[in-house]
């Protein structure tokens, strides 16, 4: 699987596993696919509903992607995402950002972007 594969993914949940520096200035991201499973009650706070738990995907394979040297890597959980419609990006799950205030933010504290 490319990167170009990941672009194209119309997976709906994603789960990032690790993140780590697996050397100096390298940074390593595990990802799995899944999926939804078997609808289930749940009773909550006295009030009773339908739900179905995200699980992995047992058709899917782990995903590993080796950046051999990065500028800045930032997480936000997704509960706390806001949609901008400024952004320029390619993809769906995975995306790849050529505006975003990201990036806006990572060239005014760095000269790393002074070349893009």
């Amino acid at each position: 699987m490319t990167f170009n594969d990941l672009l194209k993914s119309k997976a709906r949940w994603i789960d990032l596993r690790t993140i780590s520096e697996y050397e100096r200035n390298a940074l390593r991201v595990i990802i799995s696919i899944q999926k939804t499973g078997k609808e289930e009650l749940t009773k909550l706070c006295g009030t009773e509903f339908v739900s179905s738990p995200v699980i992995d995907d047992e058709n899917e394979p782990l995903i590993v992607i080796d950046f051999p040297n990065y500028i800045h890597c930032s997480i936000q959980d997704e509960v706390f995402y806001r949609v901008d419609e400024t952004e320029e990006f390619e993809g769906n799950s995975f995306r790849i950002y050529t505006k975003s205030k990201f990036l806006e933010y990572v060239g005014v504290k760095t000269d790393c972007l002074s070349d893009a």
